[in-house]
């Protein structure tokens, strides 16, 4: 099995706010990632990370599987800007994720626009239970192509 790409060449972020540690598993229709929460995290808090950050964990899921599925296509091999412009539903079973407890991101696509919309339906585990879940939208225009101004008229 040939391992996944480091998540750096995957998410168009660097360094600390590169959240995600590896990818898993990802095909042409979901992905899944892992985090393991740390002190050093740019979210930390005395407690752990807030479960908020969770929907930045899938927002980061989608890049990468964004990136991975135009490599497959050849169309890009680096990372193409994005947008999360909505969430719904986002609902948590925790406060917090601790430290050093691994938190599996599976995310899956449920709705793909040919104007670069797309729906997901994103959910966080720890340890087989559901601790997060929720339905998110990203505009991603395709890669190669400029991105348009919906306020202008034509």
């Amino acid at each position: 099995m040939t391992p996944w790409p480091d998540i750096e060449t995957l998410v168009p972020h660097a360094g600390r706010m590169c959240l995600l540690d590896t990818v898993l598993a990802c095909d042409s229709h979901h992905i899944e990632a892992v985090i393991t929460p740390t002190k050093q995290d740019p979210f930390a808090s005395e407690a752990g990370v807030g479960a908020h950050v969770g929907l930045e964990w899938m927002a980061q899921a989608v890049a990468a599987w964004a990136t991975l599925n135009a490599s497959n296509e050849s169309r890009v091999s680096e990372p193409a800007p994005g947008m999360l412009i909505s969430s719904r539903h986002f609902e948590t079973t925790r406060d917090y994720f601790i430290f050093d407890e691994p938190v599996m991101v599976i995310v899956e696509l449920e709705f793909s626009g040919a104007n670069g919309l797309r729906s997901f339906h994103g959910k966080l585990t720890v340890a087989d239970q559901l601790c997060a879940e929720g339905v998110f939208r990203i505009y991603q225009p395709d890669a190669g192509q400029p991105a348009t101004n919906a306020s202008q008229e034509p």
